[in-house]
């Protein structure tokens, strides 16, 4: 049971239904790691044991870490007495650690794992309990106060409040930005990156994103963080420092975007964006292209050359050519199809004649490629055999 103080409601509530720290979640954080990184194993050689003290001790292992049972509850649950299960928790305990490896019985060793220590809920959690420090932080925070106006009023240096407000956070309670801290911006990053976060969740990691957590995601190597304006230049919009406010106006209606940043400066001007995140991509180029309004601003950068006329707004993107998405050179098709080497004699004709408007399938020319689209491979591969006098293959059925 909770301790009897006058602990805010809504802490209490998420206290009592805490599962945050695994199944293991009121064993010391040292014991609970060993015990988390030999669950599985244990299970299946208890399961297949014979023994029934092994396979008694494991469950009251379980059962007196994963609950607030006291060694007398356990006993009682289990059937037998409570010194019994004293001595089975430490042999069950000296057993897990047998599996461990012997670097990790080195990081974990059985003397300061074979710890029986016990409280009405997991060690952690004690620091929100002890001095009500939980509640009144949460008072603070119903009253509107910030990171550093909290610290200064409850006298808490900030790492110790950090610590505090990430469990708080860890009970789905809401906390303010953690300023000043890796483990926060790694926190927003994790989150962006999570593909069953609503509309309004995004929205809310985009408004914790500051210039550390931009850089953090620039130097990633697995960026979430996606400028608007440069994916209305490769789809072919010119975009300049005038009209760059209509594109991010008409995606900031449909999409959840970041406030501006100012990432750096070229030729003498500051670089600015705002950004939405790289798994929304395919919904801002929707938003651009459904904007009759920036219909204006559309250079087409691609030429189709054969095939049924396109609008500039059905023609590929230079994001779609350079990305390989659906689109695909007519050199690497003959190469790949009939073993037609670019710019060869055979190539050279087959071009031709897709150039005289010979050939019914859609081709592009992009910055000195030529390109097809990717259903297109087949119908290119008949038509170059008919330019070449080339007799298909029959194949036996």
């Amino acid at each position: 049971m909770l301790p009897e103080q006058d602990l805010h409601p809504d802490l209490k509530t998420a206290l009592l239904k805490h599962r945050k720290l695994g199944l293991y979640s009121y064993a010391p954080p040292q014991t609970r790691e060993m015990l988390e990184l030999t669950h599985n194993n244990a299970v299946l050689r208890t399961l297949r044991s014979p023994d029934p003290i092994r396979l008694r001790s494991e469950s009251a292992l379980i059962k007196y870490f994963s609950s607030s049972a006291t060694l007398d509850q356990t006993a009682k649950v289990i059937g037998v007495g409570r010194e019994t299960v004293r001595k089975g928790l430490f042999s069950a305990l000296a057993t897990r650690h047998s599996f461990l490896d012997l670097k990790n019985q080195e990081l974990y060793p059985l003397e300061e794992i074979n710890n029986l220590h016990h409280k009405y809920l997991p060690p952690e959690h004690h620091l929100l309990i002890t001095d009500n420090m939980g509640s009144k932080i949460m008072l603070e925070l119903l009253n509107g106060a910030n990171f550093n106006q909290i610290s200064s009023l409850l006298n808490l240096d900030p790492e110790d409040l950090a610590k505090r407000l990430r469990l708080l956070r860890s009970l789905n309670i809401e906390v303010p930005a953690i300023p000043h801290s890796a483990i926060e911006n790694s926190w927003v990053l994790e989150n962006l990156h999570d593909e069953t976060k609503t509309d309004k969740d995004i929205q809310s990691y985009l408004n914790r994103v500051t210039h550390g957590i931009y850089d953090l995601d620039r130097l990633s190597g697995n960026r979430v963080l996606s400028p608007i304006t440069p994916v209305a230049q490769e789809m072919g919009y010119h975009v300049f420092g005038r009209n760059a406010k209509e594109f991010i106006k008409v995606v900031g209606v449909k999409v959840p975007l970041s406030r501006e940043f100012e990432t750096g400066v070229q030729n003498g001007i500051p670089k600015r964006y705002r950004f939405a995140i790289t798994w929304h991509r395919n919904r801002v180029e929707e938003a651009i292209k459904e904007a009759e309004s920036l219909d204006q601003y559309l250079k087409p950068l691609v030429d189709q050359i054969s095939g049924v006329p396109l609008s500039d707004k059905e023609l590929p993107t230079s994001y779609q050519i350079m990305e390989g998405k659906g689109i695909l050179r007519v050199g690497t098709v003959l190469l790949e199809e009939l073993n037609i080497r670019p710019e060869s004699a055979d190539y050279r004709k087959v071009r031709e004649a897709i150039y005289n408007n010979g050939y019914s399938g859609n081709t592009f020319f992009y910055k000195r490629m030529f390109m097809v689209t990717e259903n297109s491979r087949h119908s290119l591969k008949e038509y170059a055999q008919k330019v070449l006098g080339i007799v298909p293959e029959i194949t036996a059925e």
